[in-house]
């Protein structure tokens, strides 16, 4: 592809809500299929450890203890996957819901003026709320958990700054509600970018 072919296409897909809203649907395919690996993994979890409680002998707790501890390492794994990969799914999501509202406004002009001003344009809770006027307290909360996991838990052991550490390391945990949220969540900011309401 030579240089002009490439600056067409970043001019239309970087300012075209339905790019957007494609590859955040991409992510959460992905995303979902790992949350399969992770029921799967936990109901695994759960059947190990009421196995584990009916042996008294130690070699086998200690082969049981093995396996429980590599299942809790797993289902630590698929849920940092699944949610880093949800955070950047509803990153492109919101995204493209902002350049649906801004169709007048460059790429480089939305992101100067409605994104960067979010944690250098991670901060999805923002930017969701400058776009959908009637969110709940949960699905901010949600949001806000999510760009976490964008920005340092997703990815790093650590955050960048000792007190985003202290202050978002409780981010981390999420509850057993979550999916359902997600899942609504997404579908009517999908909708709202495809114009149904």
């Amino acid at each position: 592809m030579d240089d002009y072919l490439k600056q067409d296409f970043f001019e239309n897909a970087s300012t075209d809500s339905m790019t957007w809203l494609e590859n955040a649907e991409f992510l959460k395919i992905s995303a979902d299929s790992i949350f399969d690996k992770i029921i799967t993994t936990y109901n695994d979890y759960k059947r190990e450890q009421k196995i584990e409680s009916n042996f008294d002998v130690n070699s086998t707790i200690n082969r049981k203890r093995d396996k429980i501890n590599n299942l809790e390492d797993r289902l630590k794994s698929f849920s940092n996957t699944y949610y880093l990969l949800i955070g950047y799914s509803f990153e492109n999501l919101i995204k493209g819901l902002s350049i649906k509202n801004n169709p007048q406004m460059s790429f480089n002009d939305i992101y100067s003026n409605k994104w960067s001003k979010y944690k250098s344009g991670h901060g999805i809770s923002g930017i969701c709320r400058e776009n959908i006027i009637n969110l709940t307290s949960s699905e901010i909360d949600l949001l806000q958990r999510l760009e976490t996991y964008i920005i340092w838990i997703g990815k790093y052991p650590v955050a960048k700054k000792l007190e985003n550490h202290i202050n978002e390391y409780d981010n981390k945990y999420f509850d057993s509600d979550d999916k359902e949220l997600i899942d609504n969540l997404f579908d009517r900011v999908k909708n709202r970018i495809i114009d149904k309401r």
